[in-house]
């Protein structure tokens, strides 16, 4: 074995360590954030019903919280079905 391919084996294995231990920290994040959000919608909930709100006005903000929710759940899965962000390789 010639010392350019040991050379390109060593880095390959460090770019895959590397590109694994990037997507675990990136997905901490998701994570993290999907938590907040759901605390928040919980909070904003508990507010509603405590807060002496019109069924109208209640059933409106739910209406509201449904529809952010649907539109980052859409802007999820479009970030991850758009050519945009694929590489050659996948």
């Amino acid at each position: 074995m010639d010392v350019e391919n040991v050379a390109y084996m060593h880095v390959e294995v460090e770019v895959e360590a590397l590109a694994r231990q990037t997507v675990a920290e990136v997905l901490g994040v998701v994570r993290g954030l999907d938590e907040e959000c759901a605390r928040l919608v919980a909070e904003i909930r508990a507010a509603v019903r405590s807060g002496g709100v019109l069924a109208k006005e209640a059933a409106a903000v739910d209406k509201y919280v449904e529809g952010v929710s649907d539109w980052l759940s859409g802007n999820l899965r479009w970030h991850r079905l758009t050519k945009r962000y694929k590489t050659r390789t996948n």
